[in-house]
């Protein structure tokens, strides 16, 4: 028998050795899983939270009523999602088809936006590479892009051109915020600095027609106050899963936010086309009431601005102009304009062919420009001035009614591709309905054998030389003629005789008056009565001026007189001139001392007698 054991511990089993080791374990185990579920109440908690939210932006979504509140919106979203308060936001339009991006709104962001007002062609740097790697992110299959460029580490993903702009756009970025000598003046911090405008977060959703909404956030603002405050800069997120979560929901956003562009845009269209029939419907009716040609051009301009509306409130229309052709002289000139200075009225004159208005003029082919100064060399001759060149959009049309084309009306404006394909064809018709009265104006005012004014239109016509004498201190002359014998004419020749002197007389009148028709401000040749009487009246003129203009159409009819009558008869003309102010201030009283001067020519015939007031027998005599 073996004896027993003594001075040695008791034997342990293993299970017992182990036993510490294993509590540890099991501690650690529980710890863990504990933290697990932590994590998942945590992110449960989270998706409950961001579920929430979502919700709530839903509903604020369906109550947005125009783009910009849109915008607004946005950036209530970036924030209720986890992003920081303190962001910046900016929205763009950019369109699939042209390649352009402009600016909805700014929020936070400092500086001027190099896409606003205008639209601009998407130029090299962060948002080019966001738009055109949107295929290697699923866009546009998935209903959300988003992208979170690092500064640090995403430009060595862009090419080269890209790049260059891209970090071109980071040194702009640091000297706006922290001024030209940053390194200098940070020269302990320049690591923060750069920290400080690390991020720049892009989302882009689908948006309406072929428009996409591009979302730029930031929040570099914030961060360049703390660093200038001595604070370290904040993350763009404090936390991935908030980040993940944040994405997840944006892309949750897509319907709501693309349905609402589409209906908010639609809305905005139907706004417009309102907007429009309104106008136009005002532009009829002010035009029926029109009674000059000037009225009719006054109108159209004073309306424009309402027929091409950007808002409610503001036009795409800035300037315009209505040029008629002369056809004397040869060319177009203006003879209205809204928003262009006097010189440049004055002093515009052109060709058929001959620049913008000239080629349309020449070819009757309305022309649409999206970007003047861009297309200047195409469009625009090299003697055009300055101001023309500038860039916006602009739109030409001819003014043409039955085969005839007047002249052309012309709108500028500031904003490049402002008009579209639409707007020229709208913009035709508006032309066309201005041509259209002006076309039944001069049938409704003009004798329909001689083509002059008859005589109640004549009168307004010399009413508003005289308004335009008394404003600018002007003399106004107005010259009476009555042809010699006409009815002897009538009674040994015929009636259809009697209708070629007047006829050929009409047309001598009016050479003559054209022939000098740059010597005065304005003229206007009248048949003032049933049969052989006429009055030319001239404004910007003096007496010896009217008498030498009333001598050369009394010679030139008495020359041409041979070839509408029978040898050895002549057709001749008596002449009776009064002038504004000196022989009377209102039309009855000039007409009438003219008729007077008229009858003491009668006593002698074919002569030009000027009023006299002198005279008692020619101011008290008067034609019975």
């Amino acid at each position: 028998m073996r004896p027993t054991r003594t001075g040695r511990s008791p034997i342990v089993s293993h299970a017992k050795r182990m036993e510490p080791q294993l509590a540890q374990i099991r501690a650690a185990r529980q710890r863990r899983e504990i933290i697990n579920q932590r994590a998942i109440l945590e992110e449960t908690t989270l998706r409950h939270l961001f579920h929430d939210r979502v919700i709530q932006i839903r509903n604020k979504i369906s109550t947005a009523k125009d783009l910009r509140e849109m915008m607004r919106l946005v950036r209530i979203t970036l924030e209720s999602l986890g992003a920081e308060s303190s962001l910046g936001v900016c929205g763009y339009r950019y369109s699939r088809t042209t390649n352009f991006m402009w600016s909805a709104t700014r929020d936070k962001l400092q500086g001027n936006s190099r896409y606003f007002p205008d639209p601009a062609p998407l130029n090299p740097g962060e948002k080019k590479h966001f738009i055109e790697t949107a295929g290697e992110r699923g866009y546009p299959m998935a209903p959300t892009d988003i992208l979170l460029v690092d500064r640090f580490n995403d430009f060595k993903k862009m090419s080269p051109e890209d790049r260059a702009q891209a970090e071109a756009d980071l040194e702009a970025d640091l000297v706006r915020y922290f001024g030209a000598h940053y390194r200098e003046d940070f020269a302990n911090d320049l690591e923060n600095l750069r920290e400080a405008l690390r991020y720049n977060l892009y989302i882009r959703w689908p948006g309406f027609d072929q428009y996409d909404m591009v979302i730029m956030a930031n929040n570099h603002v914030h961060n360049a106050q703390l660093v200038k405050a001595g604070f370290p800069p904040e993350p763009l997120f404090h936390d991935h899963s908030i980040k993940e979560l944040f994405f997840e929901s944006l892309r949750d956003l897509q319907i709501p936010y693309t349905s609402k562009l589409r209906e908010v845009e639609n809305g905005r269209k139907a706004e417009l086309r309102l907007l429009r029939g309104d106008a136009l419907h005002k532009l009829q009716a002010a035009l029926d009431q029109g009674q000059t040609p000037q009225e009719l051009f006054e109108i159209t301009l004073g309306l424009l601005p309402q027929l091409f509306p950007r808002t409610a409130e503001e036009s795409y229309v800035e300037r315009s102009s209505v040029m008629l052709f002369d056809e004397d002289e040869g060319r177009l000139s203006i003879v209205a304009a809204r928003g262009l200075r006097d010189d440049i009225v004055k002093n515009t004159h052109l060709l058929p062919g001959e620049n913008l208005a000239g080629r349309v003029f020449k070819t009757g082919i309305p022309l649409l420009v999206l970007d003047a100064f861009g297309e200047r060399k195409d469009v625009f001759s090299d003697r055009a001035l300055p101001e023309q060149l500038a860039k916006g959009a602009c739109m030409s049309v001819p003014i043409l009614s039955e085969g005839k084309t007047y002249g052309v009306l012309n709108v500028r404006s500031r904003r490049i591709k402002a008009f579209r394909e639409e707007e020229l064809r709208f913009f035709e018709t508006v032309a066309g309905i201005l041509a259209n009265k002006m076309r039944r104006l001069s049938l409704q005012n003009r004798d329909e054998d001689t083509g002059l004014y008859l005589r109640k239109p004549g009168v307004r016509r010399v009413n508003n030389m005289l308004e335009k004498a008394l404003c600018e201190g002007l003399k106004l002359a107005f010259i009476m003629i009555d042809l010699d014998k006409f009815k002897r004419i009538n009674d040994r020749y015929g009636h259809e005789a009697g209708d070629k002197v007047i006829a050929a007389s009409t047309r001598i009148i009016m050479e003559v008056a054209r022939r000098h028709k740059k010597e005065f401000s304005d003229h206007v040749v009248i048949r003032w009565g049933n049969g052989e009487e006429f009055v030319v009246a001239v404004l910007g003129t003096d007496a010896s001026q009217a008498m030498a203009l009333a001598e050369e159409i009394r010679l030139a009819i008495q020359r041409q007189s041979h070839k509408f009558l029978g040898p050895g008869d002549f057709v001749t003309a008596s002449f009776g001139i009064s002038l504004y102010p000196d022989h009377g201030t209102v039309l009855e009283e000039i007409a009438r001392h003219a008729d007077a001067a008229v009858y003491r020519s009668k006593d002698g015939r074919n002569r030009v007698t000027f009023y006299d007031p002198t005279d008692r027998n020619l101011r008290d005599s008067t034609i019975p």
